[in-house]
């Protein structure tokens, strides 16, 4: 139609959709609109079969299964294969003729060959195990390479020893005072550990100092803020555990309500169910009624509607194709009629565009003493930009000697600054080392004194151990001699007063066995 080819002629030119896109389209008119009518009669019949569903409440038909056709297979008779040809074996055999060399051998002659054969066969056996050396078999030891690695350590050690060297290093000589120089880093490391002493010395008698004052202030405010944190904790851990409480009770309280809220929920539920399947019951009934009526209605029309729809849309087709052809011929016309307006509008603005930019190079010469002219602030000619480069240069060269003279002053100045360093750490080093030597001598002093102290201590606390000792001696032994004083002294009581006949009637017989 005529959409389809205004569409196509905005894509592309005019020529190409009539000959190329729609001219074959064109030839195949029959074909398209027997296509057309079969798919208009495939719509109808779906839109058919669409409104007899919902007249049958969606209910389908249920095809029945088709019965069985029985064919006749169309079997031929098998080819029977073709089989290889038998392989062919020969049954005859051809004798050769004997060689020539068969007649001229005699049977002594064979038996004496093979004795030399044989003969020459056991000389070299016994010849081979002969020169064969016996095979050492080591079944008692255990495999290891240990004797190949004791090897190679003292094949490797032996290197090491070599005496005969040419040029070596002589051994240094202790007993010569060392030379020491000192660098500008250990100068300065040396330093910053001095200092960094002093300070450490300065802080701690400022500590020394701001901390000589009485404390007791401090500890009452520090005892009673403890006091009161241990208060602030007691009571926070009362009133968590008073929370609890009360959180578990709310938490029953809504458990409890929330299981007769879902028991009400799921009642309500059950009525609404059950009025909706009544509704839906209902409606069921409502919609197979209308149904039925629809479905009545269509078998009624089913047999007149399909071919005056189908005549009717043929109609407005063709309509609807005569108008798209008289509308793409005016269009192409009018298409042709503005290429060729555009075509000489374009040809008459080039040549314009030629006549206007049309202009001859001019030939500039180069003045050195000449700038450009373009109005710029840095603007100058070529002899004035040498002058400022040769200013320039001389400024720079003037910057460099003037930094050259700054870098002699200043490693002059570290130099002297290293000397004075040097110096100051030389008479403290000889002061550290003097104070040393003092505090070593009244540390091995009193390391002395106290030996010694120790010693007195030690022979005083003998004496007094070695005291008591004797002392307890001399007691437990005076009381081993009282107690067996007392012994003999109850002894003599006990015979005097009759108490010991049992010892006396022991003691006689013991001397009637003696007899």
């Amino acid at each position: 139609n005529t959409v389809l080819k205004a569409e196509l002629v905005a894509l592309y030119d005019l020529e190409f959709v009539e000959k190329r896109l729609l001219e074959p389209i064109q030839s195949r008119t029959a074909e398209l609109e027997a296509m057309f009518r079969s798919l208009e009669l495939q719509v109808v019949t779906a839109e058919a079969a669409k409104k007899e569903r919902e007249a049958t409440a969606g209910i389908p038909k249920v095809a029945k299964k088709k019965l069985t056709q029985p064919k006749s297979p169309k079997i031929n008779k098998p080819t029977a294969r073709p089989l290889r040809e038998p392989m062919r074996i020969p049954h005859a055999y051809q004798a050769k003729p004997l060689p020539s060399h068969a007649h001229d051998a005699s049977l002594e002659g064979l038996e004496k060959q093979r004795q030399e054969r044989r003969a020459k066969t056991l000389e070299a056996t016994v010849k081979k195990y002969a020169e064969a050396e016996e095979q050492a078999f080591e079944l008692h030891e255990t495999r290891t390479n240990l004797g190949t690695l004791r090897k190679q350590l003292e094949a490797e050690e032996q290197a090491t020893l070599d005496f005969d060297r040419k040029v070596y290093n002589k051994p240094p000589d202790f007993r010569k005072k060392p030379i020491v120089r000192p660098t500008a880093s250990s100068i300065l490391r040396e330093d910053a550990l001095f200092k960094k002493k002093q300070a450490k010395e300065a802080r701690i008698i400022e500590a020394y100092e701001a901390e000589l004052k009485d404390t007791h202030n401090f500890e009452v405010w520090q005892r009673r803020m403890r006091e009161r944190d241990a208060n602030l904790a007691k009571e926070q851990v009362e009133m968590k555990r008073q929370q609890a409480y009360i959180a578990e009770h709310n938490a029953k309280a809504a458990m409890k309500q929330r299981l007769l809220d879902n028991a009400e929920y799921a009642q309500s539920l059950r009525e609404e169910a059950r009025r909706m399947q009544d509704l839906r019951a209902l409606e069921s009934d409502v919609s197979r009624m209308k149904n039925q009526l629809l479905v009545s209605e269509v078998r009624e029309v089913r047999e007149v509607a399909p071919q005056a729809a189908v005549q009717k849309v043929l109609e407005e087709r063709r309509h609807n194709r005569d108008a798209l052809k008289e509308e793409l011929e005016q269009r192409r016309r009018e298409r042709e009629e503005e290429i060729l307006v555009e075509q000489a509008e374009r040809e008459e603005r080039i040549r314009k565009l030629k006549a206007e930019h049309f202009f001859e190079r001019p030939v500039n010469v180069f003045d050195p003493t000449t700038h450009c002219g373009k109005g710029l602030l840095g603007e100058m000619s070529m002899c004035e930009m040498q002058e400022r480069l040769e200013m320039n240069r001389m400024r720079e060269e003037k910057q460099r000697d003037q930094r050259r003279a700054d870098i002699v002053e200043h490693r002059e100045k570290k130099q002297l600054d290293l000397e004075k360093r040097e110096k100051k750490l030389k008479e403290l080093r000889k002061a550290a080392a003097e104070d040393n030597a003092r505090a070593r001598e009244q540390k091995i002093r009193a390391q002395q004194e106290e030996a010694r102290l120790a010693q007195e201590t030690r022979a005083r606390g003998n004496e007094r151990v070695l005291k008591v000792v004797e002392a307890k001696r001399d007691r437990i032994n005076a009381e081993h001699a009282r107690l067996k004083e007392e012994e003999r002294r109850r002894k003599r009581e006990q015979m005097f007063l009759g108490a010991a006949h049992h010892v006396v009637e022991e003691r006689k017989f013991s001397q009637l066995l003696k007899g």
